[in-house]
């Protein structure tokens, strides 16, 4: 920016281009053994540092293949960090026992660090100040960062990215089925419009419909609407319930997310279903929010996470997008290691991440329990009743 205004956007790295670069270098030979190649090759050059390098570690595949690299590489006296909550002991969102027992596999020091509510309730006005923007993720990267700094941890390895790269989201399968078969439903003009309107008063009537259910003909039918449906938190026809109509009109004339969304997928030649998907995750969910919100949670602890999986060298040395879904990716990284993943971690259904800040965050409102907040559909109505609280001051919210 200088007195003349912002000057335009200039693009580095293109995840597209890359991703249809990387599909026309198909290269013959084991594609399994690629991947292994890459991911050393990768983790090998996130290793160099004049300080030792420890690893966050959940009980995912892509963290413990981190690990299990690093000791097959020769790293001694290795520290893993995991992070685990009072109220998942016991629970399949518990990841200190599998962790633990990653750890002991290949001889880490394993640190577990557990977050009870009065912590959360104490840090709460430093994490909301550490953020550069209001995010719905970043606080589990907060506290891990947090008990790596306590342990004198100075730089750390993050299996974020590997979900992007392999094929580990939902939406790998969700979004092609959707486009394929809803098409021919966008070449009916105002069809699917016409769908949403019908289902959104049905839905308001009280019959139980999805809160994106409504969208689906309307939007399913192409990339970038299907992709706003998977991750979009709330759909454009909800704005105006809660803001000026004409503010909302506004707003998305301005930021296009349909525009925004298909141009992730400009790349100049054709990019196959598992590429596409790939390069959606990346360049959007990835970047825009699961890697800055990294950087500051891991910044304000003066952690410096490296992510061996985001790294354009290694995108570039894996098989290309059609060979990782026919291989199953993800399966293919628990034998990365000399010493494989075991099967308890191979085998662990995948579950995401999760925090009881929901919660957390409703028995500090005195509202009772509710188990119905784990359920995504329950914590939209919850956080939009907080936002519209908040309109009446600070005794309402």
């Amino acid at each position: 920016v200088d007195s003349t205004g912002p000057a335009t956007p200039q693009p580095y790295y293109d995840v597209a281009a890359a991703l249809a670069e990387r599909a026309t270098r198909a290269k013959s030979g084991d594609a399994r053994a690629q991947l292994a190649e890459a991911v050393r090759d990768s983790v090998r050059h996130h290793l160099v540092a004049d300080v030792p390098v420890a690893v966050f570690l959940s009980a995912g595949l892509d963290s413990g293949a981190l690990l299990g690299t690093m000791a097959g590489l020769g790293v001694r006296d290795i520290t893993a960090v995991t992070l685990a909550f009072a109220e998942f002991e016991g629970l399949a969102q518990d990841e200190a026992p599998l962790a633990a027992e990653v750890a002991a596999r290949y001889g880490a020091r394993h640190i577990v660090r557990t977050v009870e509510r009065t912590e959360f309730e104490r840090d709460l006005p430093a994490l909301l100040d550490a953020m550069d923007l209001p995010t719905i993720d970043g606080i589990n990267t907060w506290f891990v960062a947090k008990a790596a700094r306590e342990a004198g941890v100075k730089v750390a390895l993050s299996g974020l990215g590997a979900d992007e790269c392999f094929g580990g989201y939902p939406s790998f399968a969700d979004l092609p089925r959707s486009v394929h078969w809803l098409r021919p439903v966008s070449w009916l003009p105002g069809l699917g419009a016409l769908a949403r309107r019908g289902l959104s008063a049905a839905r308001a009537a009280g019959f139980g419909l999805h809160p994106k259910a409504p969208g689906v003909l309307q939007y399913g039918g192409d990339w970038a609407g299907a992709y706003l449906l998977r991750r979009g938190v709330y759909m454009p026809w909800e704005l105006g319930e809660v803001l000026d109509p004409a503010l909302v009109e506004e707003g998305l004339r301005r930021l296009a997310p349909l525009s925004r969304i298909a141009a992730a997928l400009h790349a100049g030649r054709p990019l196959g279903d598992f590429d596409r998907v790939a390069a959606l995750e990346t360049a959007l969910y990835m970047r825009n929010q699961l890697l800055r919100d990294a950087d500051w949670a891991g910044m304000s602890h003066s952690i410096e996470i490296r992510v061996p999986y985001v790294d354009p060298f290694f995108l570039a040395a894996l098989p290309p997008g059609d060979a990782l879904a026919t291989m199953n990716a993800k399966d293919a990284v628990a034998d990365v290691p000399p010493q494989p993943l075991p099967d308890t971690i191979r085998h662990r259904p995948k579950t995401g991440f999760s925090t009881p800040v929901g919660r957390w965050l409703r028995e500090a409102s005195g509202a009772p329990p509710s188990r119905a907040l784990d359920f995504p559909a329950a914590s939209r109505d919850w956080a939009l009743s907080v936002w519209r609280a908040g309109w009446s001051g600070p005794a309402a919210a």
